[in-house]
């Protein structure tokens, strides 16, 4: 679904919202770290030592972590106890104007920082000595670390190493890609029997499968690469312990028999949701069968075909046309009878896997 992001710097250029998110909570996580590892170092009952010069972080990341869909993002709980997102916070401080960042929000969704067209440039263009004036002296060295170590990542080995952490968080967020997927699965079926469309649950279970395929399988390099640059570049031995600590080795993530099996299960889901979107668009859209436009949503329709039986084919995923004209009744949006059935049946072989291996999946990880 996205191909891979460039390698720019943070603090220069702007930054998707989505890999945003996962900067937010790489930073948490290694600040939380080094939070405990400094304090369980010091001796803090040591009064000839003067506080702000201690080497200790003095304070915790002040946000929660919380399952949100394709992933996990950082949340405070306001007065009416509904989840505040951190961009949120950041969007509206942004109003009264103070800058923390820029958000820049899809002009078709203005007020809603969610929305995953958001982008989020940093205000700062580097650490500001105003704005840390009530830091530690420690806690500046820490934050100009970490700036200077996170300046040599591109903004998708940003977001490969904020999605993971150890294998067990792995493991529950493929899973939960899953678990997600299934109502559209069902849907999809239900759809079938009736001969509706289903242009809008074919397009979600695409894009859960894409996530649960970029989780078990292609974030590995982007995560091994810039795990190793961070180690490299990171100079304060604490921040580097805490870092180690919690980005774990990638072979103690992936290298694993159930990653494994999640991770052909999202490659033969993905090639089959391609196909699948594929049909529900042109479905939709009968007189652009046979133009295969070379733009636009048509382009995207023919790309996403071409693409799924290629790697349905790669995952003997075998025995559906080949050629469009051939799923459908003629010049109408009836599907086929055999088609159909053999649709229905990878469907629900889909949905009987999910069932079998997620239903758990909300109960199988306690949140910290």
């Amino acid at each position: 679904m996205y191909g891979k992001m460039p390698k720019i710097k943070m603090g220069i250029e702007p930054m998707p919202v989505i890999h945003f998110e996962k900067f937010a909570l790489l930073i948490a996580r290694i600040w939380k770290k080094v939070y405990f590892l400094s304090i369980n170092k010091i001796n803090i009952r040591d009064h000839s030592t003067q506080r702000k010069d201690l080497e200790f972080v003095t304070f915790p990341f002040p946000f929660q972590e919380y399952p949100d869909k394709h992933g996990r993002r950082l949340r405070r709980i306001n007065g009416n106890k509904k989840h505040v997102y951190i961009v949120q916070i950041l969007h509206e401080l942004l109003k009264e104007g103070i800058y923390y960042c820029d958000i820049e929000t899809s002009f078709k969704d203005p007020n809603n920082p969610n929305n995953y067209k958001t982008i989020v440039k940093p205000s700062f263009p580097t650490i500001d000595n105003e704005f840390l004036k009530c830091f530690t002296s420690f806690e500046v060295d820490i934050l100009n670390d970490l700036e200077n170590s996170l300046k040599r990542l591109g903004v998708s080995q940003i977001r490969a190493l904020g999605t993971h952490e150890n294998k067990e968080k792995t493991i529950y967020d493929i899973k939960k890609e899953f678990f997600d997927m299934f109502h559209y699965v069902v849907d999809v079926i239900d759809r079938f029997t009736r001969d509706d469309g289903f242009f809008d649950c074919s397009f979600e279970i695409m894009t859960y499968a894409d996530e649960a395929w970029r989780k078990s399988t292609y974030n590995r390099e982007d995560y091994t690469e810039a795990r190793q640059i961070m180690i490299d570049e990171i100079n304060t031995p604490l921040l580097r312990e805490a870092f180690e600590a919690c980005q774990d080795l990638p072979d103690n993530i992936w290298k694993d028999d159930l990653i494994n099996t999640l991770s052909e299960q999202a490659k033969k889901t993905k090639a089959f949701s391609k196909y699948l979107y594929a049909i529900s668009f042109f479905r939709d859209n009968i007189t652009e069968r046979a133009k295969r436009s070379k733009k636009g949503k048509t382009k995207e329709a023919g790309r996403l075909w071409d693409e799924g039986l290629k790697e349905m084919k790669e995952c003997g995923l075998k025995g559906f046309p080949s050629r469009v004209q051939d799923i459908f009744v003629g010049d109408t949006c009836e599907i086929k009878l055999k088609v159909r059935g053999d649709l229905c049946t990878q469907l629900e072989s889909l949905r009987e896997w999910i069932e079998e291996n997620t239903k758990h999946a909300q109960r199988e990880l306690c949140l910290s």
